[in-house]
């Protein structure tokens, strides 16, 4: 009995072309489904860190909504103007013969805060019309002094009805427990706390 032949006309380094690039095409899909997986479940984990974490509950009805003398609670606007910021950001993988690699990773946040500093929100008008910029204070100043000849002191009173600014407590600066730099804040620690879940979030999505 005759047996049938198959001729292979494509050559071996043109399968191992389309294999790789079929490889990299469902490689760069799974990595670009998985990104919008990792911003749903990624978003609510640190939004809920920033809520929580002590310096937006003190802006809110603490010490610092006193020593600012904020007489509105705008850190709903603050925290969503944060979250705005937030990307997943996907490396696509490019084809190679023995390998490839592609990312995810979550950004957000400048480093230079402008797209904070730059709103509304970010500085308290005083009586005589002098623009305070707490927030700038609050996310870079650290425990540095900002007004050598008054301080606040806290009671049931002044425009916030929590402090009035008094000669007798100078100086003035952003209390230690709540102070920040640029590289270390309440954004910069809010994240870093959930580093751990992160890390799950983006092991997951991508099993």
């Amino acid at each position: 009995m005759a047996r049938a032949r198959i001729n292979i006309v494509t050559s071996q380094k043109q399968i191992s072309t389309e294999v790789n690039k079929a490889l990299t095409r469902a490689m760069n899909k799974a990595l670009t489904e998985a990104a919008g997986k990792v911003r749903r479940t990624a978003y609510p984990v640190i939004k809920n860190a920033l809520i929580s974490s002590s310096e937006i509950q003190s802006l809110k009805s603490g010490i610092l909504k006193a020593e600012f003398g904020l007489d509105s609670d705008s850190t709903g606007e603050l925290v969503d103007t944060i979250m705005s910021s937030l990307d997943v950001v996907v490396t696509k993988v490019r084809g190679g013969k023995y390998s490839r690699s592609g990312s995810i990773a979550i950004v957000m946040q400048p480093d230079n805060y402008a797209n904070l500093l730059s709103q509304g929100f970010a500085s308290q008008s005083t009586e005589d019309g002098t623009s305070l910029p707490w927030l700038s204070w609050l996310l870079t100043l650290g425990d540095k002094i900002i007004i050598a000849d008054f301080g606040v002191t806290l009671g049931d009173f002044g425009r916030s009805g929590g402090g009035r600014m008094e000669r007798s407590a100078s100086p003035f600066k952003v209390s230690s427990q709540f102070s920040g730099t640029s590289n270390n804040n309440f954004i910069t620690r809010a994240i870093a706390s959930t580093a751990p879940m992160i890390q799950k979030i983006l092991q997951n999505s991508i099993k």
